[in-house]
């Protein structure tokens, strides 16, 4: 299964979406073009993670169930908690049309 590319609004962010967020957001605004910054993963970091429940990086060490009192199991009550996502590099600008 191909995961859809992810896109910054700018070097400045860090929240990442899918590039029909982005666009949706400039025709509302009126834009014609739109410039992001593609999103690319950071397979290499083994220390930190993406919390999506608190919305910043934290250490690996602290994402598990003695150590987070919003640690969630998955369906089956096992693994890694549904909170742990995944870690996106700043990569290159794309100007995109709007239609």
């Amino acid at each position: 299964m191909k995961t859809k590319e992810l896109y910054f609004k700018s070097v400045d962010d860090t929240m990442c979406y899918a590039l029909e967020h982005h666009l949706s957001e400039a025709k509302e605004d009126g834009l014609k073009k739109v410039t992001l910054v593609k999103a690319e993963p950071d397979n290499g970091n083994k220390e930190h993670i993406w919390c999506t429940y608190f919305g910043e990086v934290i250490d690996r060490c602290d994402c598990t169930k003695s150590s987070c009192d919003k640690y969630e199991a998955n369906k089956s009550g096992r693994g890694t908690c549904v909170h742990r996502g995944k870690l996106y590099l700043h990569g290159e600008a794309v100007e995109f049309e709007v239609s």
